[in-house]
């Protein structure tokens, strides 16, 4: 059965709203309730990540326009990119819980603190420069023009995840109860 061109951008926006929806909540709970709960499994964290890798590649190659050998190849790679860039965030995560507590741990030697913050820096370098070049080896399969339109489309997918994210946070927000307000009907000079 086939689909029209419109049903199926609207498809891919439902998928990627449920996926959005689906790593907001965790990620916008996670402050609150981070010293309260039990470490999540990776095995919901691979599947939303992979959830939104599909989305992202079936509205790259759409809007890329890619050829049938150009996909063979610019996929792959930006799977790869993607991939890279999911371990260098996780990567940078880890390295800040570690530099914050050494550097809350008023006994930590300033040596070590200095050696991880170098450790950090050149980890970061490296894993950049790894990034730079898989996408120079996206860039040399694409035209000039696919290449205009793969950097303005990861400008608005990043925007757009950006948005749903703040959103959910909005919506979480006006939902949760306000303590420092009296309920309905009492007051505070009682």
């Amino acid at each position: 059965m086939q689909h029209n061109p419109f049903f199926r951008s609207r498809l891919a926006t439902v998928a990627l709203m449920v996926t959005l929806l689906a790593c907001a909540i965790p990620a916008v709970a996670a402050p609150r309730a981070q010293q309260d709960r039990q470490p999540r499994s990776g095995s919901v964290d691979r599947e939303l990540a992979e959830t939104l890798e599909r989305v992202l590649i079936l509205r790259l190659k759409r809007t890329l326009e890619l050829t049938t050998a150009q996909e063979e190849t610019v996929v792959p790679l930006m799977r790869d990119l993607t991939r890279r860039r999911r371990e260098r965030s996780r990567g940078r995560m880890e390295a800040m819980r570690t530099l914050t507590a050494l550097a809350r741990d008023t006994a930590a030697d300033e040596d070590l603190l200095r050696d991880r913050l170098e450790r950090h820096y050149d980890d970061q370098a490296t894993a950049l420069r790894n990034e730079a070049g898989v996408l120079d080896q996206i860039r040399a399969e694409l035209t000039p023009r696919q290449e205009v339109r793969l950097l303005v489309f990861e400008e608005r997918f990043r925007a757009e995840i950006r948005e749903r994210l703040q959103d959910v946070r909005r919506q979480r927000e006006r939902a949760r109860p306000r303590t420092d307000r009296p309920a309905p009907g009492t007051s505070r000079d009682r």
